[in-house]
C-alpha cells in the first residue's frame, strides 16, 4: 500500500502495478528470515527465506532482460546484490544472531535501493538516483538506533 500511495497514478497501469508485490514478496522473505535472528538456526526456512530475497534478484533481472525494465535498473540491482547477498550468504553459513541480524539489518538498508530499481527501470537512471541515495540517510540514522 505505501509503494502504491506514492506512485504516480500516470505509472498505475499494466504491469506497472507488480512493484508493488515485489516489495511485498522482499518484505515477506525479510521478516520471515528475521524471526531466527533471536533463537539462530535458521535450518531450511532460513534457507527458503534466503532463497526467496535471491529470487526477487532473479525476478528483476528477468525483467530487465524481457524488456520491461529499462537496463538502467541494472545498476541498482547489482549494488542491491553487493549489499543483500553476502551478508545473507554469511548468515546461512553461521547462523550466529549477530550474523543473522546483520543480514536483516543489509535487507532493511537495501529498500531504497529496490525502490531505484523501480524508478530507474521505468523512467531511467537519473530519475533512480535520488531515491537509491535515500540509502545514505538510512546508514546513518542506523549508527544511532536499532533496525532489527
Amino acid at each position: 500500500g505505501d509503494l502504491l500511495l506514492g506512485m504516480s497514478p500516470v505509472a498505475l497501469r499494466g504491469m506497472n502495478l507488480i512493484f508493488p508485490f515485489l516489495s511485498m514478496w522482499y518484505v515477506f522473505f525479510l521478516t520471515t528470515f528475521s524471526k531466527f535472528e533471536i533463537d539462530g538456526r535458521p535450518g531450511a526456512a532460513g534457507r527458503v527465506a534466503a532463497g526467496g530475497i535471491v529470487s526477487l534478484f532473479l525476478f528483476l533481472f528477468f525483467l530487465v532482460g524481457s524488456g520491461f525494465l529499462k537496463t538502467s535498473a541494472l545498476w541498482y540491482s547489482v549494488v542491491m546484490v553487493l549489499l543483500v547477498v553476502p551478508a545473507l550468504i554469511q548468515a546461512v553459513r553461521s547462523p550466529k544472531p549477530e550474523d543473522l541480524g546483520r543480514a536483516v539489518k543489509m535487507m532493511i538498508l537495501a529498500i531504497p535501493l529496490l525502490d531505484g530499481v523501480y524508478v530507474s527501470g521505468v523512467c531511467g537512471v537519473g530519475y533512480g538516483i535520488p531515491v537509491a541515495l535515500c540509502i545514505v540517510p538510512a546508514i546513518l540514522i542506523s549508527r544511532y538506533l536499532y533496525m532489527t
